[in-house]
């Protein structure tokens, strides 16, 4: 079997606190192979955008990486330094990054915008950018290229600013894309056009993808494998129609059945009681105890082991489902 294209092997990332370091992600490890579409899916605050954000070393504030590795073909990032990474921000691995309007900058063209990644990498002659620029644009769904590269972010739609961050992120062909919850703010007509974009361009391009989403509804339309997270650890992952048909982890489950399905008459909503936990003060065990209906006080005492599950994946859990859900990937 070929290597793959990304390996990320007992990622640790945290943050100096008071009292030592704050984990906000602990032993986090997955594979994504070349062409391949994975899904990250938790609550706010689980830690996926740190996550895919630490696989190109932009962490925010004082965050770092305290162990782990991150292999992208075969060169570890985790321990690169500068001078390594630049050369694969964009042209190796490009990124889509939340809320397009405030990730635009406002003072420039969004053309000049587009073009910036081919003119700081030169992979493209200065004679040829704009046709490139262009063919990105006509690549992402954009009409009339010429007058919106001459436009500012804030003159185009919710759709259009999202179509162009797609845009920037791929103009110089990376084998890689991280999307970070590319369809949060846009409207569900729109947020289907952006999944079938993305879908198209993986496909079409040969390009990995890894989507960060709260929404498993988004990760059924567009993964092929799907990694669930909560409280800084990733506690399940499946190929993307076992994750519906047969999820083990009680959070997995809980996950499918919040999902709003026909009327509330007929399909109540079973919201998740409680709240994760603060990274500060986790506790010793599974942090998902606290909100577990199967909770025994073996949960509490030790986060479970990893138990390997028959064609992929597995899960962290002693107690888990026993592989039947009420949900299922087309809702």
């Amino acid at each position: 079997m070929t290597s793959p294209l990304l390996a990320v092997e007992h990622l640790a990332i945290g943050i100096p606190g008071g009292e030592g370091t704050v984990a906000l992600v602990e032993d986090v490890s997955f594979t994504v192979r070349a062409g391949e579409a994975y899904g990250i899916v938790g609550e706010s605050g689980c830690g996926k955008s740190t996550t895919i954000r630490a696989i190109i070393r932009l962490l925010a504030g004082r965050a770092g990486i305290t162990s782990g590795s991150i292999r992208f073909d075969g060169q570890d990032l985790a321990r690169a330094d500068e001078a390594t990474l630049r050369p694969l921000r964009g042209a190796g691995i490009g990124m889509i990054f939340q809320d397009p309007l405030t990730a635009l900058n406002p003072v420039l063209t969004v053309g000049r915008q587009i073009t910036e990644g081919l003119r700081y990498h030169g992979t493209v002659p200065s004679r040829e950018r704009r046709a490139r620029m262009q063919e990105v644009m006509r690549l992402v769904g954009l009409p009339d290229p010429a007058r919106i590269a001459a436009s500012y972010p804030h003159e185009l739609s919710g759709g259009q600013r999202q179509r162009a961050a797609i845009a920037i992120a791929l103009v110089c062909s990376p084998r890689l894309l991280l999307a970070d919850e590319p369809t949060t703010a846009l409207d569900v007509t729109i947020q289907a056009q952006i999944l079938k974009l993305l879908s198209d361009l993986r496909h079409r391009l040969g390009m990995a993808l890894i989507l960060v989403t709260h929404d498993l509804g988004v990760v059924a339309q567009t993964c092929d494998r799907v990694a669930v997270m909560y409280s800084g650890r990733i506690v399940e992952e499946a190929p993307i129609a076992r994750i519906f048909a047969a999820p083990r982890h009680p959070y997995t489950v809980a996950l499918l059945n919040s999902i709003p399905r026909g009327t509330r008459a007929h399909h109540p909503l079973h919201p998740i009681a409680g709240m994760p936990p603060d990274p500060a003060e986790r506790p010793r065990g599974c942090s998902f105890a606290p909100r577990c209906p199967n909770m025994q006080p073996a949960c509490e005492r030790a986060f479970p082991g990893w138990t390997a599950a028959a064609g992929g994946g597995g899960f962290a859990c002693y107690h888990p489902a026993p592989g039947q859900a009420e949900a299922s990937p087309d809702g």
